[in-house]
Order: structure tokens, then C-alpha cells, then sequence
């Protein structure tokens, strides 16, 4: 047997938000925590997205989840002691046409039924209160808790914060296999040597499929190449976050820097097993398009960049959470859409879970039992 290079109650496969905010969980609570990262921690969905922290552009099941996440959100830079560049906003998503409109209502009747102070905005009142708005936007839903804050900083955060609490980083240090014993520990493998842990919490974005294969897992799992531009320091144009019910844009400016940062779904191009991925440039331009037909202003700022990351995806676009019957011990976490806003509160939930710890929530909508047929999984 190789040597082994660490002894840990848990092994977190997977440096992103999601993985670093579950690490950081843990070892708050007193565990010994390993997080193992193939490449850099949170350069991959973490990082590939505009930072948008909305609550209604979300999926109606994931409000509740999301609500709690924005809590945690605002109070992380002064736990962690590093700035993240956290804005409460507030936010206008919008609507073009008849359609859109019909749509944005009823989003917004079931977001007030669960507590979310979102409130419909028509014209001419929106032109008052959004002037750089396109005249084509027949109407919008505003909610003051939307926000904002830097990827690249969150990411960093969370991993001061799980070190800080003990939690050890082997990055550039990809899984291989991961064996389960009688004695109920695993042995991951890697090319550093193995890890014998008791528990294992898959947070591997794109790559949870390929990880819960190493245990007989078989997810139903998409993977999705998500691309977001910035443009260069422009003056102040608008004050708050943009999103589009079609679900196809969102846009705001950092007050910090003036730089617009622009996403919303448009998909860039790559493969998963390679890790090679790129820009789209035909879907960078139609990005661009809708944001300069949404927010006209736009099109006199210079694009500074664009780049892309890898993201999981489940069917029903809901975060993936919970253990599995077999083997024993193994959790996975992530792939739902609006990950990295939900990325804190995920986090808890996978530490709860870990410890035996209730979460005051309905939770089974996001069980990753939900895709796994009744004692048909078994380890390999």
C-alpha cells in the first residue's frame, strides 16, 4: 500500500466555495479537517462567475436556502478578516415583454409568500427609479437584499478562516481512488500518497460524478462551462444589481473599482476530463448584446477580459447535499444552480450533516438520495 501522508476525521475532495466553506465548518467544531484540491482552490465555478448575490433570480425551492446564505454573506468579511467586497445592493430584475412580465409576477407573488421583499416596479416609475434601464423594459421586481461581492476574495476568505481553524490544503493534489474498508475508513488516493480519513465529503463541482464513480455512485450530472467578462474602470452608471427573469444576464458595477462585470448563463466551451476550456466568442457577444439592450450605458466601456470555469449540474438544478447508504460515510455537496451564493449556508448544512446536527429546514428536495436507486449502490 502507498504511504500514507495524512490521518483526518474528514477529507473534503474539492476547493471551491463550497468545499472551503464545509471545511471551515468542520474544523470550527473541533475536527480534523483535509481539504484535497486538484488544481487552486476556488478557480473554477468559484471563480467563473460575476459575483451576483441575488435572491430573486433563484430557484423558488432554493429561496429559503439562499435567504439564509445572504445572512452569512453579510457578516463574512468580519469574520474572516479578509475583505470580500460585500454590497448590499439592492436589485431590479427585469422584463421585456408580455410574457416576461406574466412570468416576473408570479416569481414575485410566491417569493413574498416566503418572506423575500420583493415588490413589482412598472414604468413610468421604474424609469424613475432606474433611468439607465432601457425604455424597452416594460417593468421590473426590485428586492433590497440583493448584493454583490469578489469571487476570487470569497474563495480566499473561507480558506484563511478554515486554516485558521486547522483545516489542512493539499493543492495540485488530484484524487485517484478512493477505497472503503471493512473498519469503515477510506483510503483516497493520490499521487502525493494516500489519506485515511473517516469520512469523505465530495465538493468536486463538475467532477463530483467522477468522484462518487470511485465509491459505485452513478449521478445523473451535466457539466456546464459558465463564462463572465469584466469590463475596464468605467464612471458610475448604475447603483444596483441587474438581473433578467429569461435568466440570461446579470450585470452590476463595482463601487470599489468601476468595474461592470456582466454573466447570466451565456456558455463558454471545454471538457472536463481534459480541463481545457475557453471563451465562447460567439456567446460573449450575444452576452454583451442583451446587456447593452438591457442597460444601454454598457456599450460605451471597454471589455477588459472574459474567462470561464467548469460547473456540475444536477437535473433539476437543486444543490446536491447528504450521504449515501453505501458506502457509509461518504457525502456529497454542490451542483445546484446558485452555488456560490449558496455556497455559506451549504457549508453548514454538509457540517450539521457530518456531526449529527438537526438544520431547522426541510431539506429533502436537496438530498443527493434523490438520484440514487434503493439499495442498488454498492462500493466498488
Amino acid at each position: 500500500m502507498e504511504r500514507i501522508i495524512a490521518e483526518t476525521q474528514v477529507c473534503i475532495v474539492g476547493g471551491g466555495v463550497m468545499g472551503l466553506a464545509t471545511a471551515w465548518q468542520l474544523a470550527a467544531r473541533g475536527l480534523d479537517v483535509v481539504i484535497v484540491e486538484k488544481a487552486i482552490p476556488g478557480l473554477q465555478a468559484s471563480a467563473a462567475n460575476a459575483g451576483t448575490l441575488a435572491i430573486q433570480n433563484k430557484h423558488t425551492r432554493s429561496i429559503p436556502l439562499v435567504q439564509r446564505a445572504i445572512a452569512m454573506w453579510r457578516t463574512l468579511s468580519d469574520q474572516t478578516g479578509v475583505d470580500i467586497g460585500y454590497e448590499k445592493r439592492g436589485g431590479f430584475r427585469l422584463a421585456h415583454s408580455v410574457d416576461d412580465l406574466e412570468k416576473l409576477e408570479r416569481a414575485v407573488g410566491i417569493q413574498r409568500t416566503l418572506g423575500v421583499a420583493a415588490e413589482m416596479v412598472y414604468q413610468p416609475q421604474l424609469a424613475r427609479e432606474a433611468p439607465y434601464l432601457a425604455p424597452t423594459v416594460v417593468a421590473a421586481s426590485y428586492c433590497p437584499d440583493d448584493g454583490m461581492a469578489n469571487p476570487l476574495a470569497s474563495s480566499r476568505a473561507l480558506l484563511v478562516a478554515a486554516r485558521r481553524e486547522g483545516a489542512r490544503l493539499l493543492h495540485h493534489c488530484p484524487v485517484s481512488a478512493i477505497e472503503s474498508g471493512a473498519d469503515d475508513r477510506f483510503l483516497v488516493q493520490t499521487p502525493r500518497g494516500v489519506i485515511r480519513c473517516a469520512q469523505v465529503i465530495s465538493a468536486a463541482g463538475a467532477w463530483n460524478v467522477d468522484v462518487a464513480r470511485m465509491v459505485g455512485v452513478e449521478l445523473p450530472l451535466t457539466t456546464d462551462v459558465l463564462q463572465v467578462m469584466t469590463t475596464d474602470a468605467a464612471p458610475p452608471l448604475f447603483p444596483h444589481i441587474v438581473t433578467h427573469v429569461r435568466g440570461n444576464l446579470t450585470v452590476k458595477q463595482a463601487s470599489a473599482t468601476g468595474k461592470i462585470l456582466i454573466g447570466g448563463g451565456w456558455r463558454g466551451e471545454g471538457d472536463p476530463v481534459t480541463g481545457i476550456k475557453r471563451v465562447c466568442r460567439e456567446t460573449l457577444i450575444a452576452n454583451l448584446k442583451w446587456a447593452t439592450q438591457c442597460v444601454p450605458g454598457i456599450a460605451k466601456s471597454r471589455l477588459l477580459r472574459a474567462w470561464a470555469g467548469f460547473e456540475g449540474r444536477t437535473p433539476d438544478k437543486l444543490l446536491l447535499s447528504g450521504s449515501v447508504d453505501v458506502p457509509r460515510g461518504f457525502h456529497l455537496l454542490g451542483c445546484g444552480g446558485g452555488g456560490y451564493t449558496l455556497a455559506p449556508f451549504a457549508g453548514a448544512i454538509a457540517a450539521a450533516r457530518v456531526c449529527g446536527e438537526t438544520i431547522d429546514l426541510p431539506l429533502d428536495a436537496f438530498n443527493v438520495k434523490r438520484f440514487i436507486p434503493a439499495r442498488t449502490t454498492t462500493a466498488s
